[in-house]
């Protein structure tokens, strides 16, 4: 199979996983469908459509690449059982998430007690739950998008909101670099809008910076949590002075 064809039958199987039809693409386009299907039959992408459809399905063109090369999808969340699996082993949990922040087999030796058995074990684990393919000579290849998240009320997301959320807080923001505000307001439903946009710009450029670090040694870099949070409320310690049918909770 040509590199061309490998990139289409990515595509293909990426708009297939995400439920996507060519109606879809065609609209991304601004093309017809019948103008889209000449595209994928003739393998006729220029870079800008290919960055356009990478857009439409949360990829980066790396991504894209690196689905083409394993020949399968990547994914953007692990199924329920996955992340049970995970919280079952502290040890295997760690490892996901090294991995997924690129750590090599290498550096988790260097920085961690475990034994060179174990870490090719859990790498097992984790290539056999479809999080990672393991190359030859223990090199780790991702199988999750730029994009990938814990699932929303899943096991791993309620395990840190209910242990490391708290422990986070409990921390003194007051070394270098560490930063902690609280602010009140406010707001109509346009600007709680625009907030969102801008805090998910956010957390897009914090990957991006992590992307970017991750050729640099393990020496330079340090781990870093970045925690945000919106929402409608105010403190209940106010509630009883609220006028009924204008409180601002919820």
């Amino acid at each position: 199979m040509s590199d061309t064809a490998a990139v289409v039958g990515a595509l293909k199987q990426a708009l297939k996983g995400r439920g996507m039809t060519y109606r879809d693409v065609a609209r991304a386009l601004r093309l017809s469908e019948a103008s889209v299907k000449r595209l994928f039959s003739r393998s006729d992408f220029t870079l800008e459509r290919l960055e356009t459809l990478c857009a439409l399905l949360e990829l980066s063109l790396g991504d894209l690449m690196r689905l083409a090369e394993a020949g399968q999808a990547v994914i953007s969340e692990l199924t329920d059982a996955q992340e049970r699996e995970l919280m079952a082993d502290r040890k295997l949990l760690l490892m996901a998430i090294l991995v997924i922040n690129g750590w090599t087999y290498e550096q988790i030796l260097g920085d961690y007690t475990l034994s060179a058995q174990e870490v090719v074990g859990y790498l097992v684990r984790l290539d056999r739950l479809k999080l990672i393919d393991l190359l030859p000579r223990n090199r780790i290849r991702l199988r999750i998008s730029r994009n990938f998240t814990w699932r929303k009320g899943g096991a791993i997301e309620q395990y840190f909101e209910q242990q490391v959320a708290g422990e986070f807080l409990r921390h003194r923001f007051d070394g270098p670099n560490a930063v902690r505000r609280f602010v009140f307001g406010v707001l109509s439903k346009r600007s709680m809008t625009l907030l969102r946009r801008r805090l998910e710009q956010l957390v897009r450029e914090f990957n991006d910076l992590h992307q970017e670090d991750l050729q640099l040694p393990p020496a330079a870099r340090r781990g870093t949590s970045l925690l945000l949070a919106t929402r409608r409320w105010a403190p209940s310690i106010f509630a009883d002075l609220e006028r009924v049918g204008r409180g601002s909770r919820g």
